[in-house]
């Protein structure tokens, strides 16, 4: 059987730039579409990822949210404690110089002289004694500036109780 033969019209004659445009409109035009949606598929994907992690992270924050709450009121009676122990820190330095003091002047009290009452402050102290004579005033207050605590003193208060034959004594020590 003899071999068909093909007859060509167009022989001779190239692709004009319209039919090479339209044929690569339609098999390249296809891969930037399929690209196109697979880049969009891709992003609406991350977008539901991301949604699913901002629900999960708000969800997480409200059960911290409820812990810090009820941890609240132990952090307030942790804080309280911190500044009594601070404060306490910086009395107990204090406190060792006050108890000397105080055994000092005990111990400049002559005899005939009781302490009744001995109020200490930061620079002063208040001291409330009762005697029979006078001189263990004198001789107790003249004690009392011979230490080296102390700055001066001050007679506030003078009452004499004869019915009991004693005189009550207000004094101000003024401390350095």
């Amino acid at each position: 059987m003899p071999s068909p033969t093909a007859i060509n019209l167009f022989k001779g004659r190239k692709a004009s730039f319209i039919d090479k445009f339209i044929n690569w409109a339609l098999t390249g035009g296809r891969v930037i579409v399929i690209f196109t949606e697979l880049l969009a598929l891709l992003a609406f994907l991350y977008r539901f990822s991301l949604d699913s992690q901002i629900i999960d992270l708000h969800s997480k924050i409200k059960q911290e949210l409820a812990v810090v709450k009820l941890l609240n009121n132990n952090e307030n009676t942790y804080r309280n404690l911190q500044e009594r122990l601070k404060s306490i820190n910086t009395l107990d330095p204090q406190a060792a110089e006050r108890v000397e003091l105080i055994k000092t002047i005990y111990n400049t009290v002559p005899e005939g002289l009781s302490v009744s009452q001995m109020f200490l402050d930061g620079k002063s102290a208040q001291i409330d004694i009762s005697v029979q004579s006078p001189q263990a005033v004198s001789s107790f207050v003249k004690s009392l500036k011979q230490l080296p605590q102390v700055k001066g003193t001050n007679i506030t208060r003078v009452e004499n109780k004869t019915s009991q034959a004693i005189i009550l004594v207000g004094l101000t020590v003024t401390l350095k």
